[in-house]
């Protein structure tokens, strides 16, 4: 009796170790927690997420051959691998064939796309139509081909990273489609929609680890824009941006007024960057807007030692441009129309022959009509 008591003792442990087992390995169960957990990553959660990576990949180890024949252990593999977990076990498997590769070979695809063999990845990714697959798979293969077909194909690119975010709003890929998509949106062209996918970005993402690679874009993009009708809009998406962003988003907009010609623009953005400039290198630039606002603002121009004492060390590559069109302005006006063979050697020294210099040059003698108030 007791024997056998303690027979059928070892076999309920025996079966709940099985069970155990069984949850522990629950690929597609793990693998939907990794991905919940990077979307409160992206939402702004602090709080420590769970180490869910070791799990899966001994998950990985541990199902047999059979266990890989189901498609949702497959599918839950790739969507692990795009996700950006561990790429090494899932190689051996397939290469020893305890994984038989599908068609279309998304898991070949996958580890091709984390091993950085972007070649063999697009090859495979490109004739992709993510839209025959569930939701989950198609957003992360629809990012991840949106991502390499950028520089490739940017339209292409742009309705793959668009179906992505569509298929899965709110997460992770959402977020990072998103920032991808804004980054090749050209606003010169389609202003609207630009507008459209930076304010949902701002709403739902603001908070995410990642927000400063889409300040950084935004700040990039201003001198693409026309200014048009979009200013307010514009200064709208500025109230959401982090204290560190403030001067370079008004500054970047100061610098389109100059190439311009709008003034008043100009001396509104100038004061906007003004409040945000605390550290010694935004002061040091400020002083080349002011400089750039007397001329263009009808007040007087600056004097020789007024462009003297701005740092170009401090200046970005605009900023660098838009002080030697001052110093180059600002020579001819010392100089008179028609400089004498001499002067005009030292005038264009600090010349540029790019038409973007010649632009801001012209800009600048336009708004500021420096040659009447030299006398003539």
């Amino acid at each position: 009796m007791k024997l056998r008591r303690l027979l059928a003792s070892l076999s309920i442990v025996a079966l709940s170790c099985t069970a155990i087992q069984a949850r522990a390995c629950d690929l597609v169960g793990s693998v939907w927690e990794l991905i919940e957990g990077q979307d409160r990553v992206v939402a702004g959660e602090t709080s420590r997420q769970a180490k869910i990576a070791p799990r899966i990949e001994a998950c990985i180890s541990s199902l047999s051959a059979e266990n890989w024949k189901e498609l949702r252990n497959y599918r839950a593999a790739v969507i692990y691998v795009l996700a950006g977990g561990g790429s090494a076990r899932l190689k051996r498997l397939l290469q020893d064939h305890t994984i038989e590769e599908k068609d279309p070979p998304l898991l070949s695809a996958s580890l091709a796309f984390a091993d950085g063999d972007r070649q063999n990845a697009t090859k495979l990714m490109t004739p992709l139509d993510v839209r025959s697959y569930p939701p989950i798979l198609a957003g992360h293969l629809a990012l991840v081909r949106g991502g390499l077909l950028i520089g490739v194909d940017n339209k292409e690119a742009a309705r793959s990273l668009a179906y992505a975010r569509l298929a899965m709003p709110g997460s992770q890929v959402e977020e990072a489609a998103l920032r991808r998509e804004i980054a090749i949106s050209d606003p010169s062209v389609e202003m609207d929609r630009y507008l459209l996918l930076a304010r949902r970005y701002q709403f739902v993402y603001s908070h995410s680890p990642f927000a400063t690679k889409y300040w950084q874009a935004l700040t990039g993009a201003l001198s693409k824009m026309g200014l048009g009708g979009h200013l307010a809009e514009l200064e709208e998406l500025f109230k959401a941006a982090p204290a560190g962003y403030g001067f370079e988003l008004h500054a970047a907009l100061a610098r389109t007024s100059i190439q311009m010609s709008r003034p008043d623009v100009l001396k509104a953005q100038t004061q906007a960057a003004a409040v945000f400039a605390e550290s010694a290198q935004a002061k040091e630039r400020m002083k080349l807007y002011q400089a750039a606002l007397r001329v263009m603002g009808g007040d007087s121009p600056p004097s020789d030692s007024d462009l003297k004492d701005v740092d170009a060390s401090y200046l970005n590559r605009e900023e660098a441009m838009i002080l030697k069109t001052l110093r180059s302005v600002g020579a001819r006006l010392g100089a008179g129309d028609e400089p004498a063979p001499a002067q005009a050697a030292t005038a264009s020294h600090d010349r540029d022959d790019t038409p973007q210099f010649q632009n801001l040059e012209q800009s600048l003698e336009d708004s500021g009509k420096l040659l009447e108030r030299a006398g003539r």
